[in-house]
Formats: structure tokens, C-alpha cells, sequence
């Protein structure tokens, strides 16, 4: 009778867990679904959107490393309390001026791709001519077509969200039906 009644319990913690967990998987599916939907409409103002949730994130992170610093017996003490400082400075700067901050951040961040995609261009040669090409081709493109670079970044983003937000969704579902079949 112990057994039964100790299968009982597991099974009831189960079906917490996963109806829990089905629920969240769903939810959070919606949510990216819908993030991808503004990003898919609206490139050019998810950019000023994403450089202010970044603002947000270093200057919270700034403000609980600062915190935390003093709660501390790291060695490290004094290289996390600067990283800190920085952190919250950067963030500060990026909410301080968030237009020129999109943009800057956006622009950095291709040009560093299509610098990357030269420089594995340029140090594969030996390796695969055609590849190489490819790579520098990519790197130039990325350089004299910055704009639509970055459009076309947060597109791809907006879809791995979207995909993600599917993928979620099928998650969610399939938990549910594990809960039901345990149910029944």
C-alpha cells in the first residue's frame, strides 16, 4: 500500500512540474512570437528598443556588482567594483542618448562582422580560393551597405525569435499532454 501511495506522490509532482512547465513554455512562446512580430514591422525602432533594455541591463548590473563588491571576500575585489563602475557608466551613457546609441551600437557591430568576414577571407586563401572571396565579398558588402545589413540582421533575429517562440509553443502543448496521460 506504501507503494502505491508513494507513486501517487511522484506522479503528483510530475504533473506539477509539467503543467507548470507546460504553461511557462507556452507563455514564453507567445511573448517571443510577439517580439518577433515588432521586430519583423519595425527594424529601425527595434533598434532604439533593444539599445534601451541594454542601457537598462548595464546600469542594474552596474548598480547589484557595485552591491555586491562589499558582500565579498573575492580577491578580485577591487577588478569587479571597477567592471562595475564601467557598467553603470556605459549603461548610464546609453540611456543618456539612446538615438545616437542605437545607432552607433548597430553600425559597431557590422562592421566588426564584416571585418571578421575579411580578415577569415584573407587568412583562408590557402585553404579554399572560393570560400575566401566569399568571405571578403561578405565583409565589403557588410561595410558599403551597412543600413541594410543591420535591417536585414534584426530580421534574421526576429526570426530565430519567431522560431523559438514555435518551437516553445509545440514544447508547451506536448508537456500538457504528458500531464493529461498522467491524469488519466
Amino acid at each position: 500500500m506504501s507503494e502505491i501511495s508513494e507513486f501517487n506522490e511522484e506522479k503528483e509532482v510530475v504533473t506539477g512540474v509539467f503543467g507548470a512547465m507546460s504553461t511557462a513554455s507556452i507563455v514564453y512562446g507567445i511573448i517571443l512570437i510577439i517580439i518577433s512580430m515588432f521586430l519583423f514591422t519595425s527594424p529601425e525602432k527595434s533598434y532604439l528598443l533593444v539599445t534601451t533594455l541594454l542601457g537598462i541591463y548595464l546600469v542594474v548590473k552596474g548598480l547589484i556588482d557595485f552591491i555586491a563588491v562589499f558582500n565579498s571576500k573575492n580577491p578580485q575585489r577591487g577588478t569587479t567594483l571597477f567592471a562595475s563602475v564601467v557598467s553603470f557608466i556605459a549603461g548610464f551613457i546609453v540611456l543618456a542618448v539612446p538615438v545616437f546609441s542605437a545607432t552607433f551600437l548597430v553600425t559597431f557591430v557590422v562592421y566588426v562582422i564584416g571585418f571578421s568576414f575579411i580578415l577569415t577571407g584573407i587568412m583562408s586563401f590557402k585553404a579554399s580560393v572560393p570560400m575566401a572571396i566569399i568571405n571578403v565579398l561578405l565583409g565589403f558588402v557588410m561595410f558599403f551597405f551597412t543600413e541594410g545589413v543591420a535591417t536585414g540582421l534584426v530580421w534574421f533575429i526576429a526570426f530565430l525569435l519567431l522560431l523559438g517562440g514555435v518551437f516553445s509553443i509545440v514544447f508547451g502543448a506536448a508537456a500538457k499532454n504528458v500531464v493529461r496521460e498522467l491524469d488519466a
